[in-house]
Protein backbone atom coordinates (compact mmCIF):
# COMPACT_ATOMS: atom_id res chain seq x y z
CA UNK A 1 0.00 0.00 0.00
CA UNK A 2 1.34 3.42 -1.00
CA UNK A 3 1.38 6.37 1.36
CA UNK A 4 -1.18 8.95 0.17
CA UNK A 5 0.90 11.87 1.44
CA UNK A 6 3.90 10.91 -0.64
CA UNK A 7 2.07 11.97 -3.82
CA UNK A 8 0.92 15.40 -2.62
CA UNK A 9 3.30 18.15 -3.73
CA UNK A 10 4.36 20.45 -0.89
CA UNK A 11 5.73 23.88 -1.68
CA UNK A 12 9.09 24.70 -0.20
CA UNK A 13 8.71 27.47 2.34
CA UNK A 14 11.75 29.48 3.37
CA UNK A 15 11.48 31.76 6.37
CA UNK A 16 14.05 34.41 6.94
CA UNK A 17 14.45 37.49 9.07
CA UNK A 18 15.61 40.76 7.68
CA UNK A 19 16.18 43.49 10.26
CA UNK A 20 14.55 46.33 8.36
CA UNK A 21 14.94 49.59 10.16
CA UNK A 22 18.22 49.06 12.01
CA UNK A 23 20.04 51.05 9.34
CA UNK A 24 17.67 53.94 10.06
CA UNK A 25 18.83 54.11 13.67
CA UNK A 26 22.09 55.72 12.60
CA UNK A 27 20.21 58.72 11.19
CA UNK A 28 18.07 59.21 14.31
CA UNK A 29 20.83 59.83 16.87
CA UNK A 30 21.54 63.41 15.84
CA UNK A 31 17.89 64.51 16.18
CA UNK A 32 16.79 62.34 19.11
CA UNK A 33 16.31 64.23 22.39
CA UNK A 34 17.73 61.36 24.48
CA UNK A 35 20.99 60.96 22.55
CA UNK A 36 21.50 64.26 20.72
CA UNK A 37 24.09 65.78 23.10
CA UNK A 38 26.03 62.54 23.54
CA UNK A 39 26.02 61.88 19.79
CA UNK A 40 27.26 65.37 18.89
CA UNK A 41 29.97 65.25 21.56
CA UNK A 42 31.25 61.88 20.36
CA UNK A 43 30.96 62.89 16.73
CA UNK A 44 33.11 66.00 17.29
CA UNK A 45 35.77 64.15 19.31
CA UNK A 46 35.39 60.44 18.39
CA UNK A 47 38.34 59.18 20.43
CA UNK A 48 37.06 60.72 23.67
CA UNK A 49 34.66 58.29 25.42
CA UNK A 50 31.75 59.77 27.38
CA UNK A 51 30.75 57.64 30.38
CA UNK A 52 30.88 54.28 28.59
CA UNK A 53 29.41 55.66 25.34
CA UNK A 54 31.14 55.07 22.02
CA UNK A 55 30.26 54.98 18.31
CA UNK A 56 30.85 51.67 16.52
CA UNK A 57 29.94 51.31 12.81
CA UNK A 58 27.66 54.34 13.11
CA UNK A 59 25.72 52.97 16.09
CA UNK A 60 25.76 54.55 19.55
CA UNK A 61 26.89 51.99 22.10
CA UNK A 62 26.82 52.22 25.91
CA UNK A 63 28.94 49.52 27.48
CA UNK A 64 27.96 46.43 25.50
CA UNK A 65 24.43 47.58 24.54
CA UNK A 66 23.21 49.41 21.46
CA UNK A 67 21.24 52.59 22.12
CA UNK A 68 17.84 52.60 20.42
CA UNK A 69 16.15 56.01 19.96
CA UNK A 70 12.49 56.26 20.98
CA UNK A 71 10.51 55.89 17.77
CA UNK A 72 8.37 53.24 16.12
CA UNK A 73 11.27 50.75 16.04
CA UNK A 74 11.91 51.22 19.76
CA UNK A 75 8.26 50.48 20.53
CA UNK A 76 8.41 47.38 18.31
CA UNK A 77 11.53 46.05 20.06
CA UNK A 78 10.25 46.73 23.57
Amino acid sequence: MTNVFSRIPYPLIILSTNPIGFALIKDCYSTNLDFQKIWSSLHNIPSFPIIDYTIIDGYLIKGECICIPRDSLWEFII
